[in-house]
């Protein structure tokens, strides 16, 4: 690297800027629009979710910047919060913080994927059909509601929450006596036909869908025998992307925390070993009957598998389902099966403070108990954690081994620990030379060979030392696309190496998934931390004992892998990892892949809150679960669907009444 390629562009004095924000900037919003625009614009709107500062509320924000677009459905008390700023107002933001109203902020752009999105094509067998208003049902098939059904109608004593993709509200499991027992359906991009609300009150974007509008759209006329709802049909009409496929990853999510079926009925023995055939018995807990709030997320923001504006969307579905809640309701039960690696995984990102306190909120406002359950992530076998120790003597430097044939970027981010920060140098593959750069708190670089930058590396100042700090290097595709044709990165193992700095807690080094995504294009491949120097045994997750060695050989660790949604603690949240059938009791063995504590730093949480089940065995992966229609089930592992069962196990505890 010669020193005419590199840019150097110091951190202004007093910015409050995120550093995912600078990358974004410094690159000219390469990986945040789309490809084939003629002449790409950076984006008119910049989402972002903040956080106040001291002593400030919303109603001081909305007050002051009156030119802003924060939700309505955010109160006035509340601290957290997404918004939506044009140019002139995010530049601002990034400059002084609102004038010191924002104490921190984080920027909710998806990286769009390089290739065409899922294919648009109609499910097989299935004829297009123009769309003209309402389907309405035939009168002789209709039966009117009895006591039960309109009792219900107004609600049940626990509402079962849901933020994922993919949503079967006509399938068989969902039903209760034909109908359907969404309360209300929230697809966040408004991609979907069927005749509903323009936007949910209070929020400003998306299509909200009720529980009438679901019904009348079931149509069981001309579907066949007994008037049963033709599900391919209705999805078909409706335009959802997430259900043209057999599987869906909300139905299957679905199916395992409200679905009809019982848990046994997934299982080919019960929890104490006993064989016993399958049944289709229906269950009988408060879970198969309760309603569901379901909250769909964008298709950009399911295909971008680095989670770049995961945050904003789940914070703004976790308040929609609060405010879906009825006079019957007194628990709200959700299940998020998403994760991110983009935090410093301490307990302290934004989304995570922002959800301990909704949870507060709830119940001290609204008298509810709000519980959200999370999925630990399925990072334990990736080799995208890595530890490097800044106290002693020891390795002071990782290896990272960046894919060929990329089309998306590469993110890797680090928690540099409060102390004397440490600067950093970038080794490229050694088949282009003795090439490297260094860079120190307040730096930002980027590389540019041949006028073309494909390399950027955001070292935020590193304050008062007191509060960890996150950098961020990104490297570009490391292909060139028809759709994007730019400067491809070097593949190969960079060596990141930490130089100087003294500070009692170790640097952490995570990499963000960058893979394939369920009917995602297929246009990434993992970077991942190698064993340059044999340290690392690849075998060292069959005894949990060596995992916990307290003098690891490598910077490689299986520990503390857990998803960057799932490192705080507190009342209202649980993180829930994954196990195998055929261990029980005291002797049950996590999933090989399921990622575990502890949090970063000084954080509290040493481990996932419990384990459920999603592998029968280590060479019988998966359990059964629904797919996008009645007659479907596939088989399902990662800790996305043991998340859901533990989330049924709370909705069915009861709860004493309140005074």
């Amino acid at each position: 690297m010669h020193a005419d390629e590199l840019e150097r562009v110091s951190w202004p004095r007093g910015a409050c800027a995120d550093p995912n924000a600078v990358y974004a900037e410094l690159s000219g919003y390469a990986d945040f629009l789309p490809h084939d625009a003629p002449d790409p614009k950076p984006p008119e709107e910049f989402p972002v979710i903040l956080e106040l500062a001291d002593r400030r509320t919303l109603a001081d924000l909305r007050r002051e910047r009156p030119d802003l677009i924060v939700p309505e459905a955010y109160p006035d008390l509340a601290r957290y919060a997404t918004a939506r700023p044009g140019r002139a107002a995010y530049l601002d933001l990034a400059a002084t913080g609102w004038g010191g109203l924002v104490s921190r902020w984080e920027l909710q752009l998806p990286v769009i994927p390089l290739r065409p999105a899922a294919s648009q094509a109609h499910a097989p067998g299935l004829r297009a059909a123009p769309i003209k208003g309402e389907m309405r049902k035939d009168p002789r098939l209709e039966s009117p509601a009895g006591p039960a059904e309109k009792q219900e109608d107004k609600g049940t004593e626990v509402l079962l929450g849901v933020i994922d993709s993919g949503c079967p509200y006509a399938h068989a499991r969902l039903l209760r006596k034909g109908r359907t027992r969404l309360l209300a359906l929230w697809h966040q991009d408004g991609q979907t036909h069927i005749p509903g609300e323009t936007e949910p009150a209070g929020f400003g974007y998306g299509l909200e869908v009720g529980r009438g509008a679901l019904n009348d759209w079931l149509d069981p006329q001309g579907s066949g025998a007994c008037g049963a709802t033709h599900e391919a049909r209705c999805y078909q009409r409706s335009g959802d992307p997430f259900l043209r496929h057999r599987f869906s990853h909300g139905a299957a999510v679905l199916d395992l925390f409200a679905g009809s079926l019982p848990r046994a009925a997934r299982y080919p023995r019960d929890s104490a070993g006993t064989q016993h055939p399958p049944s289709w018995n229906p269950a009988r807990d408060a879970a198969s009957r309760a309603d569901i709030v379901f909250v769909q997320l964008p298709l950009r923001v399911v295909d971008d598998s680095s989670s770049a504006a995961l945050p904003r969307h789940l914070l703004d579905g976790l308040r929609y389902i609060v405010s879906r809640r009825t006079a019957q309701t007194r628990r709200i039960v959700v299940n998020i099966s998403d994760g991110t690696s983009r935090s410093t995984h301490d307990g302290t990102s934004l989304i995570e403070q922002a959800m301990l306190a909704l949870i507060d909120e709830a119940r001290t406002q609204h008298r509810i108990d709000l519980e959200i359950v999370l999925a630990a992530g399925n990072a334990q076998l990736d080799a995208r954690h890595a530890v490097i120790p800044l106290a002693e003597a020891g390795p002071r430097d990782a290896w990272l081994r960046v894919q060929p044939d990329c089309e998306r970027p590469s993110f890797l981010h680090l928690r540099v620990p409060p102390g004397v920060a440490p600067r950093l140098r970038l080794h490229a593959p050694a088949r282009l030379g003795a090439a490297s750069f260094e860079l120190g708190p307040g730096e930002c670089v980027t590389w540019n060979p041949a006028g073309r930058a494909c390399l950027w590396a955001v070292y935020p100042p590193h304050g008062d030392g007191l509060r960890p700090t996150q950098a961020l290097i990104v490297w570009a595709p490391t292909v060139a696309s028809r759709m994007a044709p730019r400067r491809p990165a070097p593949c190969g193992d960079w060596r990141i190496e930490v130089v100087g700095g003294r500070a009692t807690q170790p640097l952490h080094l995570w990499v963000s998934m960058n893979q394939k995504n369920t009917i995602g294009p297929a246009s990434a491949r993992q970077a991942r931390f190698i064993d340059a120097d044999g340290r690392y045994d690849p075998h060292r997750y069959l005894r949990s004992e060596e995992d916990a060695d307290p003098l690891p050989l490598s910077v490689i660790r299986r520990l503390g892998s857990l998803n960057g949604l799932a490192t705080a603690t507190g009342p209202g949240l649980h993180v829930v990892g994954s196990r195998l059938m055929r261990h029980t009791g005291r002797g049950a063995r996590r999933s090989p892949y399921s990622s575990t504590g502890p949090s970063a730093g000084a954080g509290t949480r040493k481990d996932v809150d419990a384990m459920e089940v999603a592998d029968l065995a280590r060479v019988q992966p998966g359990i059964r679960a629904a797919g996008s229609l009645s007659g479907q089930t596939v088989i399902v592992t990662g800790t996305s669907f043991a998340a859901p069962q533990y989330a049924r196990r709370l909705a069915n505890r009861r709860k004493p009444a309140r005074s």
